[in-house]
């Protein structure tokens, strides 16, 4: 069976944390090849603020789009529609 390859940061910088995170993995060139498309599901289904950790902070989300656009994909999907109201809006532009 393969196993699953992690990587865990602390910061209190998201877009830091998710370069630092990827980079951890063999970087954005490694993992993502231009022109395809990533689909990324936040854990967002529940009722409850972003600091409780219950959900991915907006914030995170935004860092994570940020840095993924870095590779040149096709495009982006988030698979959690109702997020998209949080998501912070420079970020998908």
């Amino acid at each position: 069976m393969t196993k699953s390859i992690v990587s865990i940061v602390k910061g209190n910088d998201p877009e830091k944390m998710v370069d630092e995170a990827l980079s951890l993995l063999g970087g954005t060139d490694a993992l993502i090849k231009p022109g395809s498309t990533i689909v990324i599901k936040p854990n967002a289904g529940h009722p409850s603020p972003p600091e409780t950790a219950g959900c991915t902070s907006p914030e995170m989300v935004s860092a994570v789009i940020k840095v993924l656009r870095k590779a040149k994909p096709k495009e982006i999907i988030v698979a959690k529609p109702e997020l998209l109201a949080a998501i912070q809006w420079s970020a998908l532009r």
